[in-house]
């Protein structure tokens, strides 16, 4: 039973790999940033939550955690499934990227089924940071009820 985290998928498949889950074998890599110093660069990816075969999960709260957290963003409407975020009162928390809004926090999905529900991940580089890779950001899932009786 489980929820996963899935890139290089489709929407609505069962295919793509799954994102390692702490032992960074296959992580979610933003790669390619190298700004100036005083330049921000932002680099969007669409990545996939899913549900072991034949499960569903409903009220799924996605989240982004640690140090560096705030340096992304997920889109607050997910397909046709309408995530909705929550996220606090800045107006820094919010921007808009491509023409889809993206919010800091997290989102609240009403179901994940068996197939590909995509998320849309927005990452964030500042020129004055150092180049070495982020380990303690970790993209999290947990649902409020499977719909078992």
């Amino acid at each position: 039973m489980g929820l996963h985290f899935i890139i290089n998928g489709k929407e609505g498949a069962q295919d793509g790999e799954e994102l390692s889950q702490g032992d960074f074998t296959n992580p979610l890599l933003f790669d390619g940033f190298y700004p100036a110093a005083g330049v921000t660069l932002y680099k969007g990816k669409t990545i996939f939550l899913r549900a072991d075969e034949g499960e569903e999960y409903y009220l799924v709260q996605v989240e982004i955690r640690g140090a560096n957290a705030r340096k992304f963003y997920v889109a607050n409407g997910v397909g046709s499934n309408y995530g909705m975020d929550y996220y606090g009162s800045s107006t820094n928390d919010s921007l808009n990227y491509g023409g889809i809004y993206y919010n800091r926090g997290g989102l609240l999905l009403g179901k994940v089924g068996d197939t590909n529900t995509p998320i849309k991940i927005l990452a964030l580089v500042n020129g004055n940071e150092d180049d070495s890779p982020d380990l303690t950001t970790k993209i999290y899932a947990r649902s409020c009820y499977n719909g078992a009786s």
